[in-house]
């Protein structure tokens, strides 16, 4: 890893946001909201102090390579968060620093989660921020830092293709620099637009900037407690549906259109599917939904401002669409799924999986059986006066985990595994080890468990060739599998199924296998080992 170069992009990152968190500083002063000034001058000079130190030197080695990308991605939006959820606390308004930073997370990811209840209480300046962190991170601070970087090697992308909003990111021009200019031009136009138009609607400066840097960012925050739905307005709603439309869909071919390639940018595959799934899915809930807004008119006006609410993630609203019919439901909760990934394919899965879990749970009455026990283990033991009926191997698993307490009933001291709880040498061997070693006992294992699977994925990535990668990758993924499925099952955390716990439960068989998979892996480590030496 280039680490000088990692720490010189994370002092740039701490520059730019303390230059960010100007604008809402700048906010609360024409507010006259005096008392908040100090909530943002503090972390921004925390943030000058930090990005000089940093960042004051440029090494000599500016190249980006894929580990160092995913090392400064998670960093910047951890460390942003933090310092972007003092104003909050420093304020009072936000007094909780858990609260702070998730909704600080929240913003800069774009999530649109809130702990607030009162948004409208919130001060000008604090809600601007909150709005802004939206349109920030909509885009991704780490785009707009290269125009500033001095990276010129290709080794770049690895950063844009971190940030860029949509399924696919490409070049739009050679230089890495200039493409972030023009992807930040664009944002920044097409913010303005929707800010001038949602102001001929009627709305305030104020709440319309805030409202476009929401639906820009795709996160949904809003500064209204009603959402959209505070003005009532069909005008606004079009207009804020159009622009999540805009702002959803991949910006390079916004640079396709500006290059005069109109043609080219209209035949992209992922383009023609995200509009296909908005028109079927805003036309068929408006029709289902007609009879509770009084006709089709008002029925496609709600419909295609939720379709494009959710297909975009934003995550405004009009309407309580849980008051509508159970298909348009269905239907927006697929198109949760569905939003900003290759659609027709996650559409053709989605919907086999749906039909396959709908055939299990609502023909097939054995799954009907399965799932009841999952769900209610107790209630479906109470109804036995014998106590033997299919949950019990499920109770007396829950039974023998809790008998073990904190450090356990001592080894070989398990009680549960005579008479009760059944073949508790096999499947259900982990809640015999949890009653016989206790809450520390059971952790250690589980440690020992992600010690060995992390191993094996840092064995897989040091390997010598892509076969062997993969080899080691998949016999290590294939144990952590059946651990984590296995457990599942003992905890009832998923419906009883019959796995074995890797290297603990009996087989001969199973063990010897085991023991191959792990030579294999090693062997794979001792080639990567020789390759290096």
């Amino acid at each position: 890893m280039n680490y000088k170069m990692v720490g010189f992009v994370l002092g740039r990152i701490f520059l730019i946001e303390a230059a960010l968190m100007l604008f809402p500083m700048g906010c609360a002063a024409i507010y006259g909201e005096w008392a908040s000034i100090p909530a943002f001058l503090i972390p921004v000079l925390i943030l000058l102090v930090l990005g000089l130190a940093a960042s004051l030197k440029s090494p000599k080695d500016t190249k980006i390579y894929a580990r160092d990308g995913l090392a400064i991605v998670a960093l910047v939006w951890v460390l942003l968060s933090v310092f972007g959820a003092l104003p909050f606390i420093i304020t009072g308004e936000i007094p909780s620093f858990v609260d702070a930073f998730f909704e600080m997370v929240s913003g800069f990811t774009t999530t649109g989660s809130t702990i607030l209840t009162d948004v409208e209480s919130l001060s000008h300046g604090i809600l601007f921020w909150r709005s802004f962190s939206h349109w920030i991170g909509g885009m991704g601070v780490l785009v707009f830092a290269m125009a500033v970087l001095p990276m010129t090697d290709g080794r770049a992308m690895h950063l844009m293709r971190a940030e860029v909003p949509g399924p696919t990111v490409g070049k739009l021009v050679p230089r890495i620099r200039k493409t972030a200019s023009i992807l930040y031009l664009l944002y920044i136009a097409l913010t303005l637009v929707e800010t001038v138009l949602l102001i001929a609607g009627g709305m305030s400066f104020y709440d319309a900037l805030l409202h476009s840097f929401a639906t820009a960012g795709t996160g949904g925050l809003s500064t209204r407690a009603l959402s959209i739905g505070y003005y009532n307005s069909a005008y606004i709603d079009i207009v804020v549906g159009v622009f999540m439309i805009l702002f959803g869909a991949n910006f390079s071919l916004y640079y396709l259109i500006l290059l005069g390639n109109i043609r080219t940018a209209l035949r992209n595959e992922e383009l023609r599917w995200f509009l296909g799934i908005i028109a079927f899915a805003v036309l068929t809930i408006a029709v289902d939904i007609r009879n509770l807004y009084g006709g089709v008119g008002h029925a496609l006006r709600y419909s295609f401002f939720q379709v494009t609410s959710i297909i975009s993630t934003t995550g405004f609203a009009t309407a309580d669409f849980n008051l509508w019919p159970e298909y348009s439901k269905f239907l927006l909760v697929l198109l949760m799924f569905v939003g900003g990934c290759r659609l027709r394919y996650l559409v053709l899965i989605v919907l086999l999986g749906a039909s396959a879990v709908f055939f299990a749970v609502f023909v097939l009455h054995y799954e009907q059986e399965r799932i009841d026990v999952w769900l209610h283990p107790m209630e479906v033991y109470a109804r036995d006066a014998a106590g033997r009926n299919e949950a019990w191997q499920t109770v007396q698993s829950l039974f023998t985990i809790g008998s073990g307490g904190l450090l356990g009933q001592g080894l070989g001291n398990s009680r549960q595994k005579h008479l009760f709880l059944p073949e508790p040498q096999n499947d259900f061997i982990f809640a015999v080890v949890c009653e016989e070693l206790g809450f520390i006992g059971a952790a250690l294992i589980l440690l020992l468990f992600a010690l060995l699977i992390w191993r094996g994925f840092v064995i897989a990535m040091n390997a010598p060739d892509k076969f062997g990668s993969v080899l080691a990758i998949g016999l290590t993924a294939q144990i952590g599998i059946q651990v984590i499925l296995n457990i599942a099952v003992v905890t009832n955390s998923m419906p009883n199924t019959g796995i074995s716990l890797p290297f603990f439960s009996y087989g001969g068989t199973s063990l010897v296998m085991l023991l191959a998979q792990m030579g294999i892996v090693l062997a794979v480590s001792r080639q990567s080992r020789l390759k290096k030496g």
